[in-house]
């Protein structure tokens, strides 16, 4: 008898709780911050691996150079406008 009450009483407990925890806040999401930068013509800009260029107007001309000292990736935009979006 005594078991039967314990595992009642227990029972009880647990559904109380519900399983949740918490304050009761919902969560707020979390976004990330990609940074977009206008290149400059003639300015270099190293290139990151998942980096974008992305043009902005029809007579864009980005120049892709690999530096053979360092291994980097430098882009040169020549003409036009363009946006790096840095990862």
């Amino acid at each position: 008898m005594k078991k039967l009450i314990f595992a009642t009483l227990t029972v009880a407990l647990l559904s109380g709780c519900g399983g949740g925890g918490g304050g009761g806040g919902s969560a707020t999401p979390t976004t990330t911050y990609v940074p977009v930068n206008d290149m400059v013509v003639g300015t270099e800009y190293t290139i990151e691996k998942g980096d974008t260029i992305i043009k902005n107007s029809s007579d864009a001309v980005v120049e892709l150079e690999i530096d053979r000292k360092t291994g980097e990736t430098i882009a040169v935009l020549k003409s036009g406008k363009a946006q790096i979006k840095q990862n």
